[in-house]
């Protein structure tokens, strides 16, 4: 009961945010884990991979390429029902050829507004992860890469690649990957 009053409380203050926020992004899709038990445990090497990732997230433009992005994931073993997986993500996203948030420029009564149809981005991230099933958290870096594509001026879909490289206890680690694609609304 503690883990889902976490999970709500950690969702809420997201929502909060999101007031503040340029772009709310919420994304699900398929994910890919490969774990090595800690030292001198029997458990071997684990792999799973399944449908069931699913991801909310907040971007706050702090330069016109760079936008901070906290968000949260969780995942499930069977899609929506199974062992479970959750924690925070913070991402640094760097879009190289094109603005964050688009580009805003107002001078006395005249305001300009763009936005480009196809943004790409890299990031960097750090992210941490519990389990349900083994009450084990991980944490560690990631790499991103992904696209952004304005349906309308308000709304635009987004594809995302994501990869960790996650720490747990007893040194026990876990590469993680996922591909998820994602609904984006712009304020």
């Amino acid at each position: 009961m503690q883990k889902f009053s976490t999970t709500a409380l950690i969702l809420l203050l997201l929502t909060s945010l999101a007031s503040w926020a340029q772009k709310v992004s919420v994304d699900m899709g398929f994910y890919s884990i490969k774990a090595v038990g800690p030292s001198g445990s029997s458990s071997g090497t684990i792999n799973l991979s399944s449908p069931g990732a699913y991801s909310l997230s907040a971007g706050f433009s702090i330069r016109p390429q760079i936008e901070l992005s906290p968000g949260y994931t969780v995942f499930y073993s069977k899609i929506f029902r199974g062992d479970m997986g959750f924690g925070p993500d913070f991402y640094l996203h760097y879009f190289p050829l094109t603005t964050a948030s688009g580009l805003r420029v107002s001078q006395n009564d005249v305001s300009y507004f763009e936005l480009e149809h196809l943004r790409p981005f890299v990031s960097v991230s750090f992210h941490q992860r519990q389990f349900q099933s083994v009450q084990s958290s991980y944490s560690g870096f990631g790499f991103d890469l992904g696209s952004e594509l304005q349906v309308s001026k308000a709304t635009s879909m987004r594809v995302l690649m994501r990869t960790m490289s996650l720490a747990g206890p007893s040194g026990a680690s876990m590469n993680y990957m996922d591909v998820m694609l994602g609904y984006q609304l712009h304020f």
